[in-house]
C-alpha cells in the first residue's frame, strides 16, 4: 500500500497510489484502476482504493495530472476547486490516455488472472405478432 511509480510508453515516470489486498493463500479478486477527479489522487481517491483492496482487489489510482503538476492534490474549497479546474484545460489528452494505459498494464501485472474479454451475444429481435 502506498505510492508507486509507473512508466508510461514515452518514458515518463509518474506517480500512482496502489493498494493490494493482503490475502495469504487466496487468489485476488482482480484489479481496478480508479480514476481521479479534478482534485488529483487525493485522500478521497486513496480511500476508494483502500476499500477495493479490503474486498480483494488490487487498486491503482494513477496521478494523471503529473505531466502538468507533479503530485497534485486539491481540497474542496472554492479557491482550490477554481485552481483544479484549470489543469484539465492544459492537458494533452492523448498523453493522458497513454498514461492511463500504463496504469492498466501495471494493474494487470499485479494479478494472477488471465484477462478474458468476451462479448455477449445480442438477444434475438422481438417480432411482433399481429393477428390477422
Amino acid at each position: 500500500m502506498g505510492m508507486i511509480e509507473i512508466a508510461s510508453a514515452d518514458g515518463l515516470r509518474y506517480g500512482a497510489y496502489e493498494n493490494a489486498p493482503q490475502r495469504p493463500g487466496r487468489q485476488r479478486a482482480g484489479a481496478v484502476v480508479v480514476l481521479q477527479e479534478i482534485f488529483g489522487a487525493n485522500s478521497h481517491i486513496r480511500a476508494i482504493c483502500d476499500r477495493f483492496a479490503a474486498h480483494g482487489f488490487t487498486a491503482i489510482a494513477p496521478a494523471l495530472f503529473d505531466r502538468r503538476v507533479r503530485n497534485f492534490e486539491s481540497g474542496y474549497s472554492a479557491p482550490e476547486i477554481d485552481a483544479a479546474r484549470e489543469i484539465p484545460l492544459r492537458i494533452d489528452w492523448s498523453l493522458m490516455l497513454m498514461d492511463l494505459q500504463a496504469a492498466i498494464d501495471s494493474a494487470m501485472e499485479s494479478i494472477d488472472l488471465c484477462p478474458v474479454v468476451t462479448r455477449r451475444p445480442r438477444p434475438p429481435p422481438v417480432r411482433s405478432r399481429r393477428r390477422r
